[in-house]
């Protein structure tokens, strides 16, 4: 069990949490339409390229 346990690793994450505090408690209200449509679009593009490469890889595979 390593990690924030090792010597000189408890700087690295007190410095995530501090960094990334602001961005866990702001106070975002409801979104708007323009940026659920753009979330859903990145959504869709980030999961058809990386399904895409999974069935390029998955063809040189050699059937049982």
């Amino acid at each position: 069990m390593l990690g924030t346990f090792q010597n000189g690793r408890h700087w690295a994450t007190a410095a995530c949490l501090l960094i990334s505090g602001p961005y866990l408690l702001a106070d975002a209200g409801p979104a708007e339409p323009p940026v659920w449509l753009d979330a859903a679009t990145q959504v869709f593009f980030s999961l058809s390229l990386a399904f895409g490469g999974h069935i390029a890889f998955a063809s040189y595979n050699l059937p049982r």
